[in-house]
């Protein structure tokens, strides 16, 4: 078989997933988020007066374990920002309670059990997909882990993920829904329970999407993962894939249910999908207004009522879930009979120490740098240029006395010089804060 036949039914083979690479890690309990009444508020500017505007006006909902939801509506109804409050992502502004199973929400616990893939695939371009896998392990793996069970791990994640056959190849030779596998897997290595994905199929072909929500939907039903995306407008195909989805419009929730009974469940609020018609599109034309403001009205306190009865089934389906757990010494819970009040407590994973994580970040540097030829040489030869320009003013001054000035002005010169060029690290570094701020985020 040649390589290219190999690439091709690897790329295809997203049905079986393996999860060998994840038994190094302690198992996490099953996690059941939900949310009470949450806003999302935001200062704007009009006329030089500052004015506050809502991005989410006080809704409820609830994602299972177990299930792939996507979060559903027109553009600017509020999608990725419910996903950045939900992740922790955006805290400052908003109100409202999530819960974690039957818990409050505890922002050190949700960055321990949760993830946040965005949109833009933040990956180094410069390092290999086995390279990049193996520094996020040293990075975000404790020390108790041996760097054999690492090793291992990486590549059973590889095969799970469907990239061992481009375990080699640079990342910026991956195409985009290649991409998109690495970022899943970089965030795999912790084993996390809740993933929350930004437009995961944004700019990938049909056959990508296909691959990728298949990849997903293993991971929810595989590994009993909360697994929530935000998609803008799939076609009907990929929208049948999906156990749950999640519509918003102007910030409201209109539906939240399965995708086969999308249909049925607006025709009995007396809007009718046309025949033959996509699901999919047919909920954005509701959200966006087509069929009325009236009906949007509606179906925004009907929904309302029945997201609040879903959340609190949700946990109590959960509290049995838990007491289940217990028995088995998977999961402590605390018997206070106010335990919704109480913060949602799960073992931290530890980190390596801070040298340790100096020491790969070091490395990671060098290879990169190394790769990195053309800036190497631009480097090197402005070097030796300035070298040889200010050899060639000042030469012959040093045995002077008469000339002593110049020698205080070739002094500073070649000080300032060495300084500012060390400076200038700072400045293009500033490329990759957006790197340093997810990994910050993460590990």
């Amino acid at each position: 078989m040649s390589n290219r036949d190999k690439c091709y039914q690897t790329e295809n083979n997203s049905e079986n997933i393996r999860t060998t690479g994840l038994q190094l890690l302690p198992k996490k309990p099953e996690v059941h988020l939900s949310f009470e009444s949450l806003t999302y508020t935001v200062n704007t500017y009009r006329k030089l007066k500052k004015v506050k505007k809502k991005i989410l006006h006080g809704i409820d909902g609830s994602f299972r374990s177990g299930q792939l939801t996507a979060i559903m509506g027109p553009s600017g109804c509020g999608k990725s920002t419910l996903l950045n409050v939900l992740a922790g992502y955006s805290i400052s502004g908003s109100s409202g309670q999530v819960y974690l199973n039957e818990s409050l929400r505890d922002e050190k616990q949700m960055a321990n059990i949760s993830c946040y893939i965005q949109q833009d695939d933040y990956v180094r371009d410069l390092l290999t997909v086995r390279e990049s896998m193996t520094v996020a392990a040293h990075l975000k793996l404790p020390t108790t882990v041996s760097a054999i069970s690492k090793a291992s791990q990486v590549e059973d994640l590889l095969d799970a993920i469907g990239l061992s056959v481009h375990g080699d190849t640079i990342t910026k030779r991956l195409s985009g829904g290649q991409k998109k596998r690495l970022s899943i897997a970089l965030e795999l290595i912790t084993n996390p329970s809740i993933l929350f994905l930004d437009e995961p199929t944004t700019g990938l072909d049909s056959q990508s999407c296909r691959n990728l929500v298949s990849l997903m939907m293993n991971l929810a039903h595989n590994e009993s993962r909360t697994m929530v995306c935000t998609l803008h407008q799939p076609s009907a195909l990929l929208f049948e894939k999906f156990d749950q989805v999640y519509v918003l419009s102007s910030g409201r929730c209109i539906y939240q249910g399965p995708p086969k009974l999308v249909i049925p469940y607006f025709a009995e609020n007396s809007v009718i999908c046309p025949p033959y018609h996509n699901p999919a599109d047919f909920l954005i034309e509701v959200a966006i207004g087509e069929y009325g403001t009236g009906v949007l009205v509606e179906l925004f306190d009907i929904t309302k009522l029945t997201n609040i009865n879903d959340r609190n089934k949700c946990l109590t389906i959960s509290n049995e879930d838990n007491e289940a757990q217990l028995d088995n010494g998977e999961y402590q819970k605390n018997n206070n009979t106010d335990n919704k009040r109480l913060p949602y407590k799960t073992e931290l994973l530890n980190k390596p120490p801070f040298y340790i994580q100096t020491y790969h970040l070091y490395w990671r540097n060098v290879i990169m740098y190394k790769r990195n030829k053309t800036n190497a040489m631009l480097r090197i030869t402005v070097h030796f240029a300035v070298a040889l320009l200010v050899s060639y003013i000042y030469r012959g001054v040093g045995n002077d006395a008469a000339r002593v000035l110049d020698n205080m002005k070739f002094v500073y010169g070649t000080n300032l010089f060495l300084a500012y060029t060390g400076l200038m690290a700072v400045i293009v570094s500033c490329e990759h804060t957006i790197y340093n701020y997810k990994e910050h985020r993460i590990i």
